[in-house]
């Protein structure tokens, strides 16, 4: 700090430059001892000179982010756990700060059914995606399916839960109907139901109580629903609650029990298998 600062640049790019994550990552691939890819440069700043600030620090692979044990047996047994602390401060509040200036424009909140989209069009914005690629949840995503192997997207869904004055509040789990749920892809037979393998959910604000618009999953329901798709895929009638058609979306679809409100504080974010029901929860 002070009036030096460090700049990297790639060797073999020179209007490449290496930046660094909130949490202190170099945002670049290992490269080969014989051929380093990048150099160091003194930079000296005049008095009241500041770098820009980068609108997407991109971190492939932290090898210093793991999953501690009690994650990944909480993903083979419930398919989700939580992350304290996930995203850095000032990534969410960009991100907030963002959402927040586009609620404010004309057309942020489309009406939908059961939900409004809102916010469509800052969904691939760098500070959105922020979220993801500028914390350490990119990381963890591979640690669960394998470095190099998730494919990288290009947009997130923006979930806001409007206040419900009508809505009965849920007093307990126990009084979560166990017949109000989905899995993103189920009544849609594209790639077997299965759009994505991973949801990662972060959250903008807290969520510390119950209906407050919380996630609800269905704990180890990936055990029920998973084996379900399978025969569905190789003897299509199977289980019709899969089919794209309307007036088929219960037959057959199981009773889940385990429900749960997801309670977090903002900055906290939820890795859930892409085959455990769950809903929005009513606010």
């Amino acid at each position: 700090l002070g009036d030096g600062r460090v700049s990297i640049f790639s060797g073999a790019e020179l209007l490449f430059c290496l930046g660094v994550t909130p949490w202190g990552a170099l945002t670049s691939r290992d490269p080969a001892v014989e051929q380093p890819a990048f150099n160091l440069e003194m930079v000296h700043l005049s008095p009241g000179q500041s770098l820009p600030q980068p609108t997407l620090a991109f971190c492939d692979f932290d090898e210093a982010v793991d999953l501690t044990p009690q994650q990944r047996a909480a993903f083979i047994e419930d398919g989700f756990f939580i992350v304290k602390n996930a995203v850095p401060k000032n990534v969410v509040n960009a991100a907030i700060s963002t959402i927040n200036q586009r609620l404010l424009q004309p057309g942020a909140v489309v009406p939908g059914d059961p939900w409004p989209t809102t916010c469509a069009d800052i969904q691939e914005s760098d500070a959105i995606m922020a979220l993801l690629y500028s914390s350490q949840l990119w990381t963890l995503a591979q640690r669960l399916m394998g470095r190099g192997f998730v494919a990288k997207q290009l947009q997130a869904q923006i979930a806001l839960r409007g206040p419900q004055p009508g809505a009965v509040p849920i007093d307990s789990d126990a009084m979560i109907p166990p017949e109000k749920y989905h899995f993103d892809g189920m009544h849609h037979d594209t790639a077997h139901h299965t759009p994505f393998a991973l949801l990662v959910g972060v959250a903008l604000s807290d969520q510390t109580l119950p209906n407050c618009g919380n996630l609800i999953a269905f704990a180890g329901s990936h055990h029920i629903l998973q084996p379900m798709v399978r025969k569905e895929a190789e003897e299509p009638g199977s289980y019709p609650f899969l089919s794209a058609g309307e007036d088929r979306k219960s037959e057959g679809m199981p009773l889940l029990h385990g429900g749960q409100q997801i309670l977090l504080e903002v900055g906290d974010a939820v890795l859930l298998h892409q085959k455990v029901g769950h809903r929005g929860g009513d606010n």
